[in-house]
């Protein structure tokens, strides 16, 4: 952890009051707009990110200067670990300070660099874990499809007599579950490889088509009503066959999940197409589930978020990097009791100069 008790001085001489904390108080929150930075006289500080903590400061360490920089808002939320003395520091005189003392702007610049490397070091250990937990988030659906029709096919061969055409059936379902097992792999490998992706021309319809066909026994069996809703005219696009069908495969089990705990009397799910501008063509998936926290908007993309018992939190965050590797964006609304609506834009081919 860097060490700013060398520069402490100067920086309490151009802050205001002290203020205290008790652990666990809230000292900014994401998406807060940034007014000042903050020095530590005493005690412990930790920064969040969804659920999980990222840094940590103690005694004459200072946080919360990146945002004053970038002139952003806060990317991170801040809370106090112990019962904590801060002294706060304005944008104008934090700033006034770093133009007015070259010192401080050279130390100041150490210390992001040092922060920068740590930051990187923890991004390498995180993109391991989120490797390894993503193949096993993405293949337990067609093993678990292949360990039940397994199961099913001993049952009906071990009827008297057998059921062989039963069999037959649950065999080429497996046949089909593990080389979609496959295929998920190797799209994942080939993800985070961000090297030999295969594009092709690509049309939409038929992939969501395809996709809610997959699902369509699963939804009636637990009362959802799907509805494709496709425009005539979608244009091609260009794009990875396999993650573009995992995209929509994620969005519409997550809506699936979302109206399998309620119990209203309609469950429906709407898959749509449009061109929805000039050079870009939208999908949308909508449930009529319990909806999406208004403060949960942006953080349900963050790897690792997850609202479920049970989830990784990685199905959104996998497909918005997928969609924004296809050069387009992946949003989420939400219209409280009228459910959650997810939409992914791509560009269209022949807009991107694609041959």
């Amino acid at each position: 952890m860097t060490d700013w008790s060398a520069e402490f001085q100067e920086l309490a001489d151009a802050g205001g009051p002290a203020r205290r904390f008790s652990a666990g108080d809230v000292i900014f929150k994401r998406g807060d707009a940034a007014q000042e930075l903050f020095v530590i006289q005493n005690g412990k500080v930790e920064i969040h990110q969804t659920d999980r903590v990222i840094a940590a400061f103690s005694d004459h360490d200072v946080f919360g200067e990146m945002a004053l920089i970038d002139s952003s808002p806060r990317s991170a939320t801040a809370v106090a670990a112990t019962d904590t003395i801060l002294i706060p520091v304005g944008k104008n005189r934090f700033l006034s300070l770093v133009r007015n003392s070259p010192d401080m702007a050279i130390k100041l610049m150490r210390i992001l660099t040092q922060r920068l490397r740590e930051t990187a070091r923890e991004n390498q250990l995180l993109n391991i874990e989120a490797i390894t937990a993503s193949i096993a988030h993405e293949v337990r659906q067609p093993l678990a499809a292949i360990a039940i029709s397994g199961g099913a096919a001993l049952r009906f061969i071990r009827m008297e007599p057998p059921n062989l055409d039963e069999v037959r059936s649950l065999l080429e379902a497996i046949r089909k579950d593990s080389h979609r097992a496959v295929e998920l792999l190797e799209g994942m490998r080939n993800l985070f490889r961000r090297a030999g992706e295969e594009r092709q021309a690509i049309n939409v319809n038929e992939v969501a088509r395809e996709v809610l066909e997959s699902l369509k026994g699963k939804l009636q069996s637990h009362g959802i009503i799907s509805k494709l809703d496709l425009s005539s005219e979608v244009p091609i696009v260009d794009g990875n066959m396999i993650q573009l069908r995992q995209v929509l495969l994620n969005l519409i089990n997550n809506a699936f999940e979302a109206m399998s705990g309620t119990s209203g009397p309609i469950k429906s799910l709407r898959v749509s197409t449009e061109q929805s501008s000039r050079d870009t063509i939208a999908v949308k998936v909508r449930d009529t589930g319990p909806g999406i926290d208004s403060g949960q908007l942006e953080d349900i993309f963050d790897a690792f978020f997850t609202t479920k018992p049970h989830g990784t939190g990685l199905g959104l965050a996998i497909s918005r990097m997928i969609i924004e590797r296809h050069g387009g964006q992946l949003t989420a609304s939400s219209g409280g009791e009228s459910g959650a609506m997810f939409e992914f834009t791509l560009p269209i081919k022949s807009i991107t100069g694609a041959a």
